[in-house]
């Protein structure tokens, strides 16, 4: 059922002000950004906030709007922005953000087509919404404005809305040299670090993975019994194989070895199709780890590859192989922000380094950065943007740093982040629920004060 009575975030809003508790727009934003004259509002797609969500923590974007069905898309396929953007606008209750109800207004409801795949779909949504709200914000002296992460996409899109950019567009349009909206030079060189490792992959352009299968070919595929889904486990033995575990009821798993991993990360829900049993495989008879590896950067690592990761040779053993599949198909990404050290390259004034995460399990990753002989000695987080098929590595971003290696205090939150144990400081929402500091326990018999002594409890199951 469509509604008319949705608000629209705008807190000067006269129709939308008893609708709801409106923020967006309390802070000007006029003259702020060359690509846009006056206030205005950004509706980000999806890509954009999976990517970048970690730049949305600068006061460079304002008054950020949310649709419905984007909200919905991220949930689904990216936990990490989920959690942040559930935390940033319903428990912080920052008002810079916004969830505009696309879905359920009669004005902004589209459709779904036949002819409407469900990307095409979301792009509708945002030409859509971008139109109603600048009509509906007509008189309210507010532009809304569309920022994507892909270039091609904007395309698209300016022929139905002009006023959209890519969110590096967006980045690039603020004014201010030296000072980017109060930010320092070492907070502009964060914000451009995170989004360099956009700019390219590779420079020959070599293809070194396959194409994945669309998911109407995966669909087609699981129905039909010739393509299985599972969790992409990769050996504590050797990071160049991997398991996925295709029927849990028969605990039944196909094995996985090195390009035929195409990309997937531990953790990944991957479909993979079984290989011709010609060309199955077993385990190689050695260890191979990541962090007790010899390394040689040379000259060329700046593009190509630090990690030999070549096809292993094809056991001929047939007796002894087992079933060997490949990953055709990612269903469901568990990247999350990594702790690590970074690997400087050797090569003189380069911007692409190496970053090693803590995990084993996690390939290296390429970022991009300035901040080399900063970040060179200390504990850092960095999140995998994408993976090219013409790239050795996944491309990813700096997101901040932790502090010095060997710090107790950083060694111990580095073992907290990679665990995902919470330990953030308590929101104002939390706190709220704490009695008042005049509070003192109740002592009856047969409780006891056992204060000023140090207690560990364990919580064993039912207890």
């Amino acid at each position: 059922m469509f509604k008319d009575d949705l608000s629209c975030g705008l807190h000067r809003c006269g129709p939308c002000a008893s609708l709801a508790s409106n923020n967006l727009g309390r802070k000007s934003n006029s003259g702020e950004n060359r690509l846009v004259p006056g206030n205005h509002a950004v509706i980000v797609d999806a890509e954009g906030l999976m990517r970048f969500i970690d730049i949305f923590d600068f006061d460079l974007f304002q008054n950020v709007i949310i649709t419905q069905n984007v909200w919905e898309f991220v949930k689904q396929k990216s936990v990490h922005t989920y959690k942040k953007l559930n935390k940033i606008i319903y428990e912080d209750k920052d008002p810079r953000f916004s969830v505009f109800m696309s879905e359920f207004h009669h004005k902004t409801f589209v459709r779904p087509e036949a002819y409407l795949t469900d990307a095409q779909r979301r792009e509708k949504v945002l030409c859509v919404c971008a139109e109603y709200l600048n009509i509906h914000w007509a008189k309210d002296d507010i532009l809304p404005v569309i920022l994507c992460a892909e270039s091609d996409v904007v395309a698209r899109l300016k022929v139905h809305y002009e006023f959209s950019f890519t969110v590096k567009e967006y980045v690039q349009g603020c004014d201010g040299e030296e000072n980017l909206y109060g930010m320092q030079s070492p907070k502009k060189c964060e914000l451009l670090d995170s989004m360099a490792a956009y700019d390219t992959s590779a420079v020959d352009g070599k293809i070194i993975y396959e194409n994945y299968l669309s998911h109407d070919e995966i669909d087609r595929g699981i129905t039909q019994g010739t393509i299985k889904k599972g969790a992409f486990s990769v050996s504590r033995e050797n990071y160049r194989e991997a398991y996925v575990l295709v029927d849990p009821s028969t605990m039944t798993s196909w094995f996985v070895q090195g390009l035929n991993c195409n990309r997937a990360i531990d953790g990944d829900i991957v479909a993979v199709q079984l290989l011709p049993e010609h060309d199955w495989t077993v385990p190689e008879k050695k260890v191979c780890l990541r962090d007790v590896e010899d390394f040689e950067v040379k000259a060329d690592d700046e593009v190509g590859n630090v990690e030999k990761d070549e096809e292993p040779m094809r056991k001929h053993a047939k007796l002894a192989a087992m079933p060997t599949a490949k990953v055709v198909g990612i269903m469901k990404r568990n990247w999350r922000p990594y702790c690590g050290i970074l690997m400087r390259s050797q090569l003189k004034n380069a911007r692409r380094h190496l970053f090693c995460p803590s995990n084993r399990l996690i390939p290296r990753i390429r970022i991009e950065t300035e901040q080399a002989d900063i970040l060179e000695n200390q504990r850092i987080v960095v999140s995998i943007d994408q993976w090219p098929r013409d790239s050795s590595y996944p491309l990813g971003h700096y997101v901040r740093a932790l502090g010095k290696i060997g710090d107790r205090e950083i060694e111990n939150e580095v073992l907290l982040l990679e665990h995902d144990i919470p330990h953030a400081p308590f929101s104002d929402a939390v706190l709220d629920c704490l009695p008042d500091h005049n509070w003192k326990p109740e002592l009856q018999l047969p409780r006891v004060d056992l204060r000023h002594l140090t207690v560990c409890s364990v919580g064993f199951t039912n207890c």
